[in-house]
């Protein structure tokens, strides 16, 4: 398996587009590189604030929150998926909003028992 985060990092190198910081986040969380992780997320989520594309900032929270589950901040986590929920659902993307509402539910059902 590390080899496709290596052959995924390299991949990414010298690429600086919102998603391409989001998925080195998502490849430094699967690495345990955590600091690292959070800190490509907050600036892909950052980015993603400067352009009017709501699916896009969608993307990128559901990826925070993957690196903020890797990173054992269920807060930052179920923040981050409620706000794609939001946009999701004020575009009207069903499969999103679908995905998105489940992880929440299984956070929840976690988080009671």
């Amino acid at each position: 398996a590390q080899g496709r985060f290596n052959e995924a990092d390299a991949a990414l190198e010298g690429c600086s587009g919102i998603f391409a910081t989001s998925a080195r986040a998502r490849v430094l969380a699967a690495r345990r590189d955590l600091d690292g992780a959070l800190a490509f997320a907050h600036e892909a989520l950052a980015r993603s604030s400067a352009v009017d594309w709501p699916e896009g900032r969608a993307q990128v929270l559901v990826s925070l929150a993957e690196v903020s589950r890797a990173a054992d901040r269920p807060v930052e986590e179920a923040a981050a998926l409620r706000d794609a929920l939001a946009l999701y659902e004020r575009k009207g993307i069903k499969p999103a909003v679908e995905r998105v509402r489940l992880r929440l539910e299984d956070m929840e059902a976690f988080a009671e028992s």
